[in-house]
């Protein structure tokens, strides 16, 4: 029997190789990257859609691999958040890049106003008041430090250890007024993760504290009160009444009707 020399070589078995597709991974990256942009108020259309556009190619790239390449869950995370990011920045890029004079000429004078009042609460984020005047910042300051006391009493958060901590949210607040209408717009940044009772409680103590208010300033019997009350981004109560009512005549999630107390 012939015996192998040692000179005989012996082929290499080939084991495939799996990595993880960059595509994925910076699809992934920038559909995180969008949330924080977002949340910091600048519009994230760009990183958004190449979120979008990577997670796609990377999903190709995958499926055609022959399970060599990785990472399928992170293309498909950053598909997810930036088809939910891309559209909420699409419609914030106007009011980012236009300045109030150009505001004004594209919208109405009233959606104007009641844009750049949200946006003064939009960018501030340490309690601050605001207002058409210098009373109505002085009603905003009454209403938020009320409010802001009874939201701290009222509510608090839950871990997911189930302990109970108290929110650390700061509401900023602005007022409009005139002659015979007021109205106040305040931002409360966790609004969305209260639960549906908690946020209809929300809405009661808020217009207990705007009718408390406006019976100790000087505005006439009979005056109009609206009170929107937002997350980060979008309204979850809008209540519209008189000013010494206990009870708004509607309440509902429809911004647009807060327009009329912006004439």
């Amino acid at each position: 029997m012939r015996t192998p020399s040692f000179d005989q070589t012996i082929p290499p078995t080939v084991i495939p190789t799996t990595r993880y597709s960059v595509s994925a991974v910076t699809s992934m990256t920038y559909g995180i990257m969008s949330f924080f942009v977002l949340a910091i108020v600048f519009p994230a259309v760009i990183t958004s859609s190449l979120a979008i556009v990577l997670g796609h190619i990377a999903l190709v790239k995958i499926g055609s691999s022959q399970g060599q390449l990785l990472g399928r869950w992170q293309a498909v995370t950053g598909l997810v958040l930036g088809y939910v990011l891309l559209p909420i920045s699409l419609y914030w890029t106007p009011a980012f890049f236009s300045t109030p004079d150009a505001a004004v000429l594209n919208l109405s004078r009233e959606m104007a106003l009641m844009r750049n009042a949200e946006d003064k609460i939009r960018t501030s984020s340490d309690g601050s008041f605001h207002g058409n005047s210098p009373q109505a910042e002085q009603l905003a300051q009454a209403f938020g430090e009320r409010f802001n006391l009874l939201f701290q009493s009222y509510f608090e958060k839950v871990d997911r250890s189930g302990l109970k901590k108290k929110i650390d949210d700061t509401i900023d607040v602005y007022c409009q007024s005139s002659e015979n209408r007021v109205c106040f717009l305040a931002k409360i940044p966790s609004y969305y993760n209260a639960t549906h009772d908690a946020r209809n409680r929300l809405s009661e103590l808020a217009w207990q504290t705007g009718t408390q208010v406006a019976s100790e300033s000087n505005l006439p019997p009979g005056s109009q009160m609206g009170i929107g009350l937002k997350g980060r981004i979008r309204y979850g109560s809008v209540a519209i009444g008189d000013c010494d009512s206990e009870r708004p005549r509607r309440n509902n999630e429809n911004s647009k009707a807060l327009e009329i107390f912006f004439k």
